[in-house]
């Protein structure tokens, strides 16, 4: 039996509440096991970044709107996630990685 799928928005904007559904374009990144997901949003959402967290079976999805289209807004979006949302290993030093989205693998 699949685990339902966990739906979960971070904005600056209090109170408010968004669906995947509502974004016209969107990029999945896949948040991988070291990373914290809520950082990834959190980092989105300062930088005025719409994302929803989806939970399927095992793995962490953070759906990203594209309000620019998703070649618009795709590397600012890569930036973003790379920078702000740095994954930390327990000894406090920083893993370099690349952003990969959903369609580019």
């Amino acid at each position: 039996m699949t685990p339902p799928t966990l739906r979960t928005h971070v904005t600056r904007r209090s109170g408010y509440r968004d669906d995947v559904s509502s974004f016209e374009r969107t990029i999945r990144y896949r948040v991988p096991d070291y990373q914290d997901p809520a950082a990834v949003v959190g980092a989105l959402s300062r930088a005025d970044i719409r994302a929803i967290l989806e939970r399927v079976e095992d793995d962490t999805y953070a759906c990203i709107e594209c309000p620019d289209g998703q070649d618009g807004d795709r590397e600012r979006i890569r930036m973003v996630v790379a920078l702000d949302a740095e994954a930390t290993v327990s000894d406090g030093s920083h893993l370099e990685r690349t952003v990969v989205f959903d369609d580019e693998t």
